[in-house]
């Protein structure tokens, strides 16, 4: 679902998310990169934002409290 949701919201990344056997993530390049390469284009309408820490922290809380019904379901999902 992760994946489908960053592609819906327009996130772009030469990156492969990998999963191994116990369930830890990689990532692994689909290109060559170098020290000038963008790994992620984020429209800031994919990101969770706010003026002030505590307030992200409040956003963070709210967002997860939504559940499914989170717009931001998915990324919510993959946070430890």
């Amino acid at each position: 679902q992760f994946l489908a949701w960053t592609a819906s919201k327009g996130i772009e990344t030469p990156l492969d998310l990998n999963e191994r056997s116990d369930g830890s993530r990689y990532t692994t390049a689909k290109v060559d990169l170098d020290n000038t390469s963008d790994i992620f284009q984020i429209p800031i309408s994919a990101c969770i934002t706010s003026d002030s820490l505590d307030g992200l922290a409040e956003r963070l809380a709210y967002e997860r409290k939504l559940e499914s019904k989170s717009e931001f379901a998915p990324y919510m999902d993959v946070l430890p």
